[in-house]
């Protein structure tokens, strides 16, 4: 069976960083919805426009993405869901395909880091949607529509959540990460 691991965080949380380094020790497969949105970006105008303008990218294009690649993945697959979902109707649009794809939710993880915090980070980074007005937009939509998905996740599945202290450094970060995901499922090393 397919088991779904959900990272969830503001932008530049540090959410990519843990996905490379669980996949680096362990046999887990990262379907990042950034990558594949910057990639239909190559050749598609509307998105990379929206992209450029720090906006949530449509939720049919978002959805359509996530359920092709969920789909590809081997049955006995773990995956990591980074940047899904990001609103309470991708939650449940989450929770539907996993049943489709006979996958079982087996963690949550939240990686909470201040909005100073992150400003700073991202400062450190650049990237072309990386502009401080894009960032500013980002933390609001982060504020708005996926802090209720964190609550509905600690209220509707609290057996699966984890919350991360994601101030710390990488490596802190991981070993809290590897702990608290060794007690939810088996994590198979590489």
């Amino acid at each position: 069976m397919k088991q779904c691991i959900v990272f969830l965080g503001k932008t530049g949380s540090g959410k990519d960083t843990q996905a490379d380094l669980l996949c680096k020790k362990y046999r887990v497969e990262i379907i990042r919805l950034g990558d594949l949105v910057r990639k239909r970006a190559e050749h598609d105008q509307v998105v990379n426009d929206q992209i450029k303008h720090g906006e949530l990218v449509k939720d049919s294009i978002v959805d359509g993405l996530l359920k092709e690649q969920i789909a590809s993945l081997h049955d006995d697959t773990i995956f990591v869901s980074d940047g899904y979902p990001r609103h309470l109707a991708q939650a449940h649009t989450l929770s539907e395909y996993l049943h489709e794809a006979l996958a079982e939710l087996v963690a949550v993880v939240y990686f909470d880091v201040s909005d100073s915090d992150v400003r700073l980070r991202l400062q450190l980074r650049s990237r072309e949607d990386d502009a401080p007005d894009a960032i500013l937009e980002r933390l609001s939509e982060f504020h708005e529509f996926t802090e209720p998905v964190i609550e509905h996740f600690r209220n509707q599945n609290s057996e699966v959540f984890i919350k991360i202290d994601a101030s710390k450094s990488p490596d802190e970060i991981f070993m809290q990460l590897e702990q608290e995901l060794n007690k939810k499922l088996n994590l198979p090393k590489k």
